[in-house]
């Protein structure tokens, strides 16, 4: 799965080494599956380059809680960093400040590639591609090093991260693609009109399970609404 966008404050090439990177990656580096609603799935924040003896960090992480609701979060305890800073990690208006530097005199700066945290989420709906990122932040996501040196590391986002545990979602990973042909265009129109049922109201049965795009239990004006927002955009 590929990862795009960084966040501002970002470093260029370290002279003689590769640029320092902190990443959000899933769980399941062969890919990925959209889900059901309910199923949990989990990232990883990695450092990738370092730029030197790092000592400590401290990272930010935003989520949309519309869309999924965080579980727990565990640090790689106690590789690379015995020391933490925010514990336990919890979520607080949609972010999640994690910090953790090494135990001084007893172990060693990180000099290495390692993953620093596995965050664990559960799935609102399946309806959309939940989004999990590293934002920009005042303070800025940054590494510490060896010579108190703070590196503001380039911040690479995962936003189209999708659960990869639990049952796939039938209807696939863009649910406002009703008849699940691959487009959104008329066709659903016609489709999500025909299982229009309202509020509460179980939708038909019979091809009306994917016109449910919020994944609630009926087909009101607020799936309609989904499907209008996916075919102008």
């Amino acid at each position: 799965m590929g990862v795009d966008g960084h966040g501002a404050g970002d470093t260029g090439p370290l002279p003689g080494g590769d640029v320092p990177t902190l990443l959000l990656r899933l769980s399941d580096d062969g890919g990925y599956l959209c889900t059901a609603p309910g199923a949990e799935f989990s990232v990883i924040l990695s450092l990738r380059h370092p730029p030197g003896p790092v000592v400590g960090y401290q990272a930010f992480v935003r989520f949309d809680a519309d869309d999924v609701t965080f579980v727990r979060g565990t640090y790689s305890h106690p590789d690379p960093f015995a020391v933490l800073f925010a514990y336990p990690i919890a979520a607080v208006d949609g972010q999640i400040t994690l910090a953790a530097g090494i135990l001084p005199g007893i172990q060693p700066p990180l000099t290495h590639d390692a993953d620093l945290a596995t965050l664990t989420f559960l799935a609102i709906s399946g309806a959309v591609p939940t989004v999990v990122e590293l934002p920009s932040h005042n303070p800025p996501s940054r590494l510490i090093l060896s010579d108190d040196t703070l590196v503001l590391p380039r911040l690479v986002d995962s936003p189209w991260i999708v659960p990869v545990n639990g049952p796939p979602d039938p209807c696939g990973c863009f649910r406002p693609d009703v008849n699940t042909d691959g487009r959104v265009d008329a066709d659903d129109f016609g489709l999500l009109w025909e299982c229009l049922s309202g509020p509460q109201v179980t939708p038909p049965a019979g091809g009306c399970d994917c016109a449910d795009l919020d994944a609630d239990g009926d087909v009101d004006l607020a799936d309609v609404a989904r499907l209008q927002w996916a075919f102008s955009g």
